[in-house]
């Protein structure tokens, strides 16, 4: 049981980036990382850096969904769209407590959600959370690429994201 324990322990308080070393230094990784160039693991393990502390999945979990999704590039996007998006309004904002933070990065991940299954970003906003919403909104507009619109990761390709 105290092995459970520790082995629990040593998997979810590694920092995303020690795990990523880890996982790339496995015999079988090679593989499960060739389908991503070295620049793409570079900026991979970029937003697990960012996102450290709100995004507990191990990086292959991550590297697994990239490799399932069929498009590894435009959700690395995503992915990066959603980190930078929420680093800015942690920083902004100054949002320091850990449950913030994870409220913060659950709502950058809703918006983002939404707007992949076609939500107009102009008409975000309702409710209590609508300034915050309108807020991420802004924010994943300036880092998501126009391009990625027509790519097939969004099921609309709103005006705002031209």
């Amino acid at each position: 049981m105290l092995i459970r324990l520790i082995i629990f322990l040593i998997l979810f308080l590694t920092p995303p980036v020690f795990a990523a070393e880890k996982y790339s230094s496995e015999g079988q990784d090679s593989y499960a990382l060739s389908f991503l160039t070295p620049e793409q693991v570079e900026r991979l393990k970029e937003c697990r850096h960012i996102l450290r502390n709100v995004d507990q999945r191990p990086f292959s979990a991550v590297v697994k969904d990239l490799k399932k999704s069929g498009r590894p590039e435009a959700n690395l996007q995503i992915l990066e769209a959603t980190a930078k998006t929420y680093a800015d309004i942690v920083e902004e904002q100054n949002v320091t407590t850990i449950k913030s933070k994870e409220f913060l990065y659950s709502m950058v991940q809703l918006n983002m959600a939404f707007l992949q299954l076609g939500g107009d970003a102009r008409n975000v906003g309702g409710g209590k959370d609508g300034p915050l919403n309108r807020l991420i909104c802004r924010k994943l507009k300036i880092y998501l690429p126009p391009e990625l619109f027509s790519s097939g990761a969004f099921h609309s390709t709103d005006e705002w994201a031209r």
